[in-house]
């Protein structure tokens, strides 16, 4: 499961991908979606395609360094710690155990109960906080 959100962790897209589907490899498909000025994300997305579509679009990537790359890019810490909003989002959401354990099968099936408990945990949260 792939999810691109907003500053607040609210989700704005889902991309559900079979098990194996390295976490990069849909980036680009995610980062298409709408204009954004930061893109963070973790060590996964740490490659050079990924942060050139990201300048190119104009935006600016707070990604953590790969420990595996030789280059080492500036991330900015106090912006890549806001990163938890998603974090928390992902946690919320494996508390409905049929999404946690995976037991609806069918991706559209499973992509639909993603959405309906995206719903309900982002309409339990004020915009104000």
């Amino acid at each position: 499961m792939h999810c691109l959100s907003d500053a607040k962790g609210r989700p704005l897209v889902f991309k559900i991908t079979e098990g194996q589907t390295h976490d990069s490899k849909i980036a680009s498909e995610l980062l298409q979606v709408k204009k954004y000025q930061n893109v963070l994300a973790d060590a996964a997305y740490s490659n050079t395609s990924i942060r050139n579509l990201i300048a190119f679009r104009g935006a600016k990537a707070v990604i953590a360094n790969s420990k595996r790359h030789i280059k080492q890019y500036e991330c900015d810490k106090e912006k890549y710690k806001t990163r938890n909003e998603i974090e928390r989002f992902f946690g919320r959401l494996k508390h409905f155990r049929g999404i946690a354990t995976r037991y609806i099968k069918k991706g559209r099936y499973f992509l639909q109960c993603i959405l309906f408990a995206s719903f309900i945990i982002c309409s339990r949260f004020d915009d104000s906080t």
